[in-house]
């Protein structure tokens, strides 16, 4: 009862009611907590407590999720102002691709240099991108 979202999101929903933790598996490598910033090894299983959602959202160590304003249509997102929130514990620096609503692939590259993250490459100057790191 727990599935990966993509490659780097665990998602381990309540299943039962007024349950204040469950048992989740993690994969192989780090794992950050969503809510708390907690950071798990993987390939064993953990007792997690929940936070604000029923469930449990655990990161991917190396990931990065865009987030955007909230808005109360589709039709309001501004998808030119996009904040980028690394969860990464090594800070090296992270590959990826920024998918676009406007079918638009953007390769991009973030470097961190005296523990700041900068953006090193991105192929479009029309979307800002703010950044900043999960435990900030």
């Amino acid at each position: 009862d727990q599935f990966m979202f993509g490659e780097d999101l665990l998602i381990a929903p309540i299943m039962e009611e007024n349950c204040i933790q469950r048992k989740v598996y993690l994969p192989k490598g780090k794992w950050i907590n969503y809510l708390t910033n907690e950071v798990y090894d993987g390939l064993q299983w953990i007792d997690i407590k929940t936070g604000e959602l029923p469930g449990i959202v655990l990161v991917k160590n190396g990931s990065v999720i865009p987030h955007i304003a909230l808005a109360q249509s589709t039709e309001f997102m501004d998808w030119e102002n996009i904040e980028l929130v690394i969860f990464d514990t090594e800070n090296t620096s992270i590959k990826g691709f920024f998918y676009h609503p406007a079918l638009k692939i953007h390769p991009v590259e973030l470097i961190c240099k005296n523990g700041k993250w900068k953006v090193a490459s991105f192929s479009d100057t029309k979307i800002k991108l703010d950044i900043r790191s999960f435990d900030e």
